[in-house]
């Protein structure tokens, strides 16, 4: 409906800045990157980063391209095993600082996801992971400012508060819900995904209300 349409024109109007990285991906030279795992990944960073859909964005462009090349598929997955010890290892450093060490990136919402993404043949399970570890995602930041507002630690809350502006509510489904829009025109599909997107919806207004009242 007219939330798909508008997510379907984001989409056109980004992919068409990125022209020219996406054009680059797509003629990049498959035997050397897979050669080179740190390599193919490095790419795909460079060329996908972004703020809260970076991860996801990342994802996506990895099982479609997986899908035409799956033996690049356990190099993913080494190299996301290696990511995950990096972030294991630094744990007692967080700690120290206050960051909740069960986040997105160490719990098993996450490491479930990167294996479906790397694993799985159904499009619709990815969906329903990528919805999942936003929840998940937003949630976390949303403990982690209040906790520093309770706290009185302006300089870390700012940056959660900054993170969960009105406009960025919206951003959590965008890059599940375009697969979705892209890939199943029949009905029956849409209206599964606007459900998952207005349950989604329901729970960051009522957590955006419960976080604002912290803020006065």
């Amino acid at each position: 409906m007219f939330y798909i349409e508008w997510i379907e024109q984001f989409w056109q109007d980004f992919w068409s800045q990125q022209g020219s990285r996406i054009e680059h991906l797509r003629k990049a030279d498959v035997n050397s990157l897979a050669s080179d795992r740190k390599a193919f990944m490095g790419l795909a960073l460079r060329n996908l980063r972004g703020d809260i859909e970076s991860m996801p964005a990342i994802g996506v462009w990895m099982y479609r391209f997986g899908e035409k090349y799956p033996d690049l598929r356990p190099i993913w997955a080494r190299q996301l095993v290696d990511e995950q010890k990096a972030l294991e290892a630094m744990v007692p450093l967080l700690k120290k600082h206050g960051y909740d060490p069960y986040t997105h990136q160490t719990n098993p919402v996450f490491k479930e996801g990167w294996r479906l993404l790397c694993e799985t043949e159904d499009l619709m399970d990815i969906v329903a992971f990528g919805i999942t570890f936003e929840r998940e995602h937003y949630l976390h930041h949303v403990n982690l400012g209040k906790a520093a507002l309770k706290n009185k630690e302006l300089d870390l809350a700012l940056p959660y508060m900054e993170l969960l502006a009105p406009d960025e509510y919206r951003h959590c489904t965008m890059v599940w819900s375009y697969i979705v829009a892209k890939h199943f025109s029949e009905p029956a599909h849409r209206e599964k995904l606007e459900a998952k997107l207005r349950q989604f919806a329901d729970f960051l207004v009522r957590d955006a209300e419960d976080y604002g009242r912290h803020l006065t």
